[in-house]
Order: structure tokens, then sequence, then C-alpha cells
């Protein structure tokens, strides 16, 4: 829907460079969004939409993938160096697009975000052979450069809000709302991970894929009108997965253990009804396997630090 929503925005700025009918067209586009800006379907005591409808907001990004292997009492670290990218996000009538400029060639990724009152996800493509790391084995540490590891992700992450009509994720992340006063809300959501991870040689191989539903909590803290700090965490059971290990031609697959796809996201602001300036971020972190076949941790971190202008 909301893809929907970009579409009509863009051809919406592209009609403007034509004459009468095209203006016309343009103007009924206009009274759409603005109808649909100002509809109320949230309690106004509590969250509110900024007078102004247009928005402009720099996003520095730093971003981190990490992954950890353990069998009986070898162990490798790997890491990434981190990542750092910059956006620029452009808003109107509460929708907002962005685009990312890299800085420098640490990872290819995909980032897609969604933040509704109701319903958001998360979805996160990357690959990136820029993992270095250690190798342990009981006293004895070797380095591993980067260059070894050809590493592959897939996430997605989703979130329901039950007390949607007091409870603002938008006021934390895009901005196009105000919360007004403190509030929690209960979180259901479904989970998808998926990595694949191959050596140089590709002799050897790890891919899996796991599928999780659970329930979290997310908090708005206002203090002062001004300030906003807001903290969630959606927990989800992995009701199914594969792991699969291939060596050398010769396949095996993981057993399952229960464990849990954890994502979490912060965010701490400075609102006027103009400007706007914080730092927000968002998170994940899952166990697969067993140590006495292969135990395979992952982690994926992004932070970002806004600033952004209301016209």
């Amino acid at each position: 829907m909301k893809i929907i929503f970009y579409l009509f925005t863009v051809f919406l700025f592209f009609l403007t460079s034509f004459p009468v009918n095209a203006q016309n067209f343009v103007s009924k586009i206009d009274y759409f969004l603005q109808k649909r800006y100002s509809k109320v379907k949230y309690d106004t005591l509590y969250v509110t939409r900024p007078k102004k409808r247009l928005l402009v907001m720099l996003k520095p990004n730093i971003s981190y993938i990490g992954m950890t292997l353990l069998k009986d009492s070898v162990k490798v670290d790997f890491n990434t160096v981190l990542k750092h990218t910059f956006s620029l996000n452009i808003g109107y009538s509460g929708l907002v697009v962005g685009y990312r400029f890299k800085i420098g060639k640490r990872a290819e990724d995909f980032i897609v975000r969604y933040y509704g009152r109701k319903f958001g996800f998360d979805l996160d493509i990357c690959k990136t052979n820029n993992l270095q790391g250690t190798l342990t084995n009981g006293q004895n540490e070797t380095k591993i450069n980067s260059g070894f590891l050809n590493f592959g992700l897939v996430e997605f992450l989703s979130y329901y809000v039950v007390n949607g009509k007091k409870f603002s994720y938008p006021a934390a992340f895009t901005k196009s709302y105000f919360q007004k006063k403190s509030c929690g809300s209960m979180l259901f959501g479904a989970s998808f991970v998926s990595t694949y991870s191959e050596n140089s040689d590709a002799s050897t191989s790890l891919s899996n894929y796991s599928i999780g539903l659970g329930a979290g909590y997310g908090y708005n803290f206002v203090k002062n009108d001004k300030w906003l700090i807001h903290i969630s965490a959606l927990p989800a059971l992995v009701v199914t997965q594969k792991n699969v290990l291939t060596a050398n031609d010769f396949e095996q697959e993981i057993p399952y253990k229960p464990n849990f796809i954890i994502s979490g996201k912060f965010s701490v602001s400075y609102n006027l009804e103009r400007w706007f300036f914080g730092l927000d971020g968002v998170a994940f972190s899952t166990i697969l396997g067993t140590e006495s076949v292969l135990q395979a941790t992952y982690q994926r971190n992004i932070t970002r630090m806004f600033v952004g202008l209301r016209f």
C-alpha cells in the first residue's frame, strides 16, 4: 500500500512541470492526500499530526553485521567493518521516501521500512565479503581476513500495534505524527531470517532460514512536550526452520533446537513544531543449531542520526 502512495507522490511532482490539465490533476491528488492526512483515527489527547505537511530529513547511518560459529571448543567470530551511508528523506502528507548514498563499498544492501500506526515492517537484504574475524581453539587464536567468507542475509521483521490509537511508532521514526502523552502498547509480530555463508573456494557453506511468531511491548516516553524516547522489543519463537551445512559436497541438516528471533527498536528525539533531531536504531539477533553439530549466532544493527525540518 505504501509503495502505491510513493508512486502517486512521485507522479505528482513529475506532473507539476505540465500546464492546465496536469495541474488540475495534481490539485486532485493533493486534495486526496490532505484528506487522508487530516482523517482522525487516533486519540487526539495522545497523538496528533504536525501542522506542516512537507518535511526534509537528513540521516547519517551506521550498520553492523556479526556472526559467531560454535562447535564444541572451537569458536569463530565474524563481524564487518562498520558501513556508513547517508540518506535524504522527503515526506509529504505523512508519506516518506528516501534515498541512501553509500560512503565506501563495505556491503551491498536493499532496505525497505514501513512504520504505520497499526502495522509496520523492516525488510533488509544484504550481502558482503567484508567479514573479518577470529578463530579460537582452546588457547590458540587465528585471525581471519576479510574476503575469506561470502555472506548473505534476508531479514523481515513485522509488528502489529494493539493500542494504535494512543501509541505511535511513526512519531518516533518517520516524524509524521506527534506523541503528546507517554503511552505504551502490546505488540504482535512475525519474523523471517535467512542467511547464506560460503568460504572463498566454495568448499564449505551454511544456509538456513527461520520463521518466528511472537509478542512484545513498546513504549513512548514524552518529556516536557519536546523529548520523545521510544523503546520496544519483540521476541519471536521460531516455529519452523531449516539449517544445512555443506562441506566438500557432503550435506548435513542441523537438528532443530527451540530458539528466538529477538528484535528491538529505540529512538531518542527532540521535537519542535518545525525542527527535530535525534538518534534511532533497529537490531535483531538469533541463534540456530546446536553446539554438537554447529551453532550459529547472527546479529544485525543499524543506527541512524537524523535532523529534519517541516515546511
